[in-house]
């Protein structure tokens, strides 16, 4: 099992003191843990408690814990089901006699309950330093709007809440608005030791402070709090990156050499040093003429739970790749600094040889987002957290020139050029009848490598003898619109304009439609009727970049048009996207199971717009397939799938993923009851 992965008011506060009783003396260091097993890690939520109780608190440390509960994973202590309280003492278990406080069924997902919780310790706990734990599953940086499978990229998630979760924006704002600094954060859960976290974070942490965070993911046991804790007892004098050090140190002893297992101890006070050395690196990478060697640097990267869509590469591994693979002296002078950087910043590292550099993680301590290709980079990236839209950060600006496939002409050459003429065009049908009625037809040019379309036009003459094309939709015939689609993002409509049977298409932006950037343009053309004879439709083609001059794409596309052509057979749209009939865009989808939860049936209902290879597999929080529920070639359309679990699945939660082709589609959680 793998780790992914507070009420406010003046008198709520008052209560929450009479109900401790009197505020304690003041200690050298206070160690909250926000417990959340509220989840399939309850059983390991009560380990790690009688771990803290194998210490306990003493004059000089202050062991508190918000613990919260699940039902069905563990039965011991009373099996209750809500959040307590509790300051930790040695041989303490976790039963309600013992706590101080019972909150009932708090959501742990929600950034108020951090915040009440942040405010309990320093109202009832004072130290000379404060130590925040965030246990339970993690899976990296994202905000809230974003959701990639099998698990989201936050944090503590609360399965007695629907599934919520603290996502980095709401941590940190959880943290501002108790209006206290934390000495130590500590991260016990999976993928949380990224650059863009520790940005994220860095203003809530004491100067001299230090984050602790794995960059790949944590077995069930997590971090040995009773190991780490007798250190921190018999030395309560330690500074946050002694303490935090301490903790790398206590779970390498305990996972060896051999577990693919990671931990580090990021200095706070380095962290943005780190940050203007990428700066650096990235702006540095602007010679086209080196990018076959950024590209092989990449290659021989591995990116920690790539599959799962995480896509955290080690910064220093990738650094000292380029810098052994390029040969321009600027590019390897600030890979260099790079890593001298990273090897300042991280404090302690921990790395089990199959996350080492012989096994192409690296795993140096800290790792940043780079997706192996455009179709899984998230634009969102540079709005969705801190680090990501401040524009004085220049990562985004990297990956997307790397993606386009041209860096600029800092001593080498530029693919900017010789757009005229590119493109390479399909059609959604192979073949239609003579004199027919059609839904829609979609047109889709994807840029060569000539260059880009940015700030260009495109033309597309429709066959004669087609229905003439209109540029607005109205309950006539021959509607025609034009956008341009990328996987995974919202797709940006252009302007037409209509002469005779061409479409002339402006309006694109000077930064999209270049070669390799996964952007492609598509003239979705409705309600038409083809031509009285049979014969071959060509969609006749012009392309140009900007200030360029129409040219002739080098093979136009076409269509079939045949009295042996049903209509159902022209219906079938190849595209990643259907067209509906008033002009708005169907893309595939993926619904909710029913019922969920369920035992042992439940239906999967899903619409694909395309034929071709269809999957839906099953997954546990651990990331592991469990179970394929749908793998086989299917038309495009809507599909329900009844599936039966029977004795495949224990108790628990898992997400179903559907693909088509290869390509993702969706994921959602199914829970099923025993």
């Amino acid at each position: 099992m793998l780790k992914r992965f507070l009420a406010g008011g003046l008198a709520g506060l008052f209560f929450c003191c009479f109900t401790v009783g009197i505020v304690q003396a003041k200690a050298k260091w206070t160690y909250a843990v926000y417990l959340d097993a509220d989840n399939n890690l309850e059983d390991a939520g009560v380990a790690d408690f009688l771990e803290m109780a194998k210490v306990g608190s003493n004059s000089d440390i202050n062991i508190v814990v918000q613990f919260d509960r699940a039902s069905g994973y563990d039965t011991t202590y009373g099996d209750w089901k809500t959040c307590k309280r509790f300051k930790v003492t040695k041989g303490m278990t976790p039963t309600t006699a013992n706590a101080l406080e019972d909150l009932g069924e708090a959501n742990m997902g929600s950034p108020t309950t951090l915040t009440n919780f942040i405010t309990w310790v320093w109202l009832n706990y004072p130290a000379d330093r404060y130590a925040l734990v965030l246990w339970n599953h993690g899976g990296g940086w994202r905000d809230r709007s974003i959701s990639f499978s099998p698990m989201d990229r936050a944090v503590c998630w609360d399965d007695g809440n629907n599934g919520d979760c603290l996502y980095m924006k709401e941590v940190r704002t959880a943290i501002e608005k108790a209006s206290h600094t934390f000495d130590l954060i500590g991260f016990d859960a999976c993928l949380m030791g990224h650059l863009e976290i520790a940005y994220e974070l860095r203003n809530v942490i004491s100067a001299d402070g230090a984050m602790v965070g794995s960059e790949e993911t944590e077995p069930g046991d997590g971090w040995s709090h009773d190991t780490l804790l007798a250190w921190l007892a018999a030395n309560p004098s330690a500074t946050p990156v002694q303490f935090g050090s301490k903790i790398v140190d206590t779970y390498a002893s305990h996972y060896g050499a051999s577990d693919a297992c990671t931990l580090s101890c990021i200095e706070m006070t380095k962290v943005n040093d780190v940050v203007g050395k990428l700066n650096a690196f990235a702006d540095s990478m602007n010679d086209n003429s080196q990018l076959t060697a950024i590209k092989s640097a990449r290659t021989n990267c591995k990116a920690y739970s790539e599959t799962d869509g995480y896509y955290g590469l080690d910064i220093y591994r990738f650094a000292d790749q380029v810098n052994t693979s390029v040969t321009n002296s600027s590019i390897k002078t600030a890979a260099s600094d790079l890593k001298t950087s990273v090897g300042a910043a991280v404090a302690k590292n921990y790395a089990g040889s199959p996350r080492n550099d012989t096994a192409k993680y690296g795993s140096h301590g800290l790792c940043v987002y780079f997706p192996k290709t455009k179709s899984y980079y998230d634009s969102s990236y540079t709005s969705a957290i801190l680090y990501g839209s401040d524009t004085s950060n220049k990562w985004d600006d990297f990956l997307n020139r790397y993606y386009a496939g041209n860096l600029g002409t800092g001593g080498g050459t530029s693919s900017t050029t010789g757009a005229d003429g590119s493109g390479s065009a399909s059609l959604s049908k192979k073949g239609v009848a003579p004199s027919t009625y059609y839904t829609s037809i979609t047109y889709t040019l994807t840029p060569t490598s000539g260059g880009s379309l940015g700030g260009g036009t495109v033309t597309v003459q429709i066959p004669a003898g087609w229905q003439s094309p209109q540029n607005q939709y109205s309950t006539g015939k021959g509607y025609a619109k034009a956008y341009i689609y990328k996987y995974r993002t919202t797709s940006y409509k252009l302007t037409t304009s209509v002469s005779g049977q061409k479409v002339t298409i402006t309006g694109i932006p000077s930064d999209r439609l270049s070669y390799g950037s996964g952007d492609k343009l598509k003239l979705a053309y409705y309600k038409f009727t083809t031509q009285p004879s049979a014969g071959t439709a060509k969609f006749m083609t012009f392309t140009a970049g900007s200030g360029g001059t129409l040219t002739s794409i080098s093979k136009q596309p076409s269509v079939t048009v045949g009295s042996s052509y049903a209509k159902s057979r022209g219906d079938m749209d190849v595209d990643d996207e259907m067209e509906t009939e008033d002009g708005g865009i169907k893309q595939a989808s993926l619904g909710q199971n029913y019922p969920n939860p369920f035992n042992p049936a439940t239906t999967f209902n899903y619409f694909i717009s395309e034929g071709g290879r269809v999957t839906i597999k099953l997954y546990n929080v651990a990331g592991q397939e469990v179970d394929t529920v749908v793998d086989e070639d299917q038309v495009s359309g809507e599909h329900s799938v009844k599936y039966d679990s029977g004795d495949k699945l224990s108790r628990g939660v898992y997400y179903y993923r559907l693909t088509v082709n290869g390509k993702e589609i969706g994921t959602k959680r199914a829970v099923v009851l025993k």
